[in-house]
C-alpha cells in the first residue's frame, strides 16, 4: 500500500511541478535528483550503507574490474532513463496514465523473467498477471476511444466555424461598410 501511495504522490507532484514551473522533463529530472542527493547521502551515512559500500569496494577485487564498472554504468544509465521517461510520460499525459503504463511494463517484465529464468508459474501468479494485463489493455482502449472522440468533436467544431465565417467570395455588395474619416493632426 505504501509503495502505491508514494508512487501516486510522486507522479502527481511531477505533473503539478511541470505545470507550475514549466520545466522540460530533463530539467525537472536534474532538479529533483539534485534536491534528493543530500537526503540520500544522509540516509546512506546514518544507515551504515556508505561505510559498507566503501569497505566492499576496497576489499573485493571483483568490484574493481572494468566489467563491474561497465555494469555499474549501465545500471545508472538505466535508472536515469526510467526516471526521465517517467517524467516525460507524466508531462505529456497524466499521472494515472503513467501509473498504468508502469504497471503494464511490470507485468511484461515479470512475464519475460518467468520465461527466461524457468520460474514455476502458479495459477495465482498467472491470474494476477493476466488480470493486470487485461486491466491495462482496457484502460488503453478507453483512453484511445476518448482521444478519438475528442479529435472528431474538435474537427467537427472547426468545420462549423469555417462554414459560419464568410469568405471573400461570399461577401456581397449589399453588406454594409462603414468608413470613418479621421481628421489629420493640427
Amino acid at each position: 500500500f505504501a509503495n502505491n501511495f508514494i508512487t501516486a504522490a510522486n507522479l502527481v507532484s511531477i505533473k503539478k511541478a511541470s505545470q507550475t514551473v514549466r520545466l522540460e522533463a530533463l530539467s525537472l529530472n536534474y532538479f529533483v535528483s539534485f534536491a534528493a542527493l543530500p537526503i540520500v547521502c544522509v540516509i546512506a551515512v546514518l544507515s551504515g550503507e556508505l561505510q559498507e559500500a566503501v569497505q566492499a569496494i576496497n576489499t573485493r577485487p571483483e568490484l574493481q574490474t572494468p566489467l563491474f564498472l561497465f555494469a555499474l554504468f549501465l545500471s545508472a544509465a538505466s535508472a536515469f532513463s526510467v526516471n526521465f521517461f517517467t517524467y516525460l510520460c507524466t508531462q505529456v499525459t497524466s499521472a494515472l496514465t503513467t501509473a498504468i503504463t508502469g504497471q503494464t511494463k511490470n507485468v511484461l517484465q515479470t512475464l519475460l523473467g518467468m520465461l527466461s529464468w524457468g520460474y514455476k508459474v502458479t495459477p495465482t501468479n498467472l491470474v494476477g498477471l493476466l488480470l493486470a494485463l487485461v486491466a491495462s489493455s482496457c484502460f488503453a482502449g478507453v483512453n484511445y476511444n476518448e482521444a478519438r472522440n475528442r479529435s472528431a468533436a474538435a474537427s467537427e467544431n472547426s468545420q462549423q466555424n469555417d462554414s459560419t465565417t464568410p469568405s471573400a467570395d461570399k461577401v456581397s455588395v449589399h453588406d454594409k461598410v462603414t468608413v470613418v474619416d479621421i481628421p489629420k493632426g493640427q
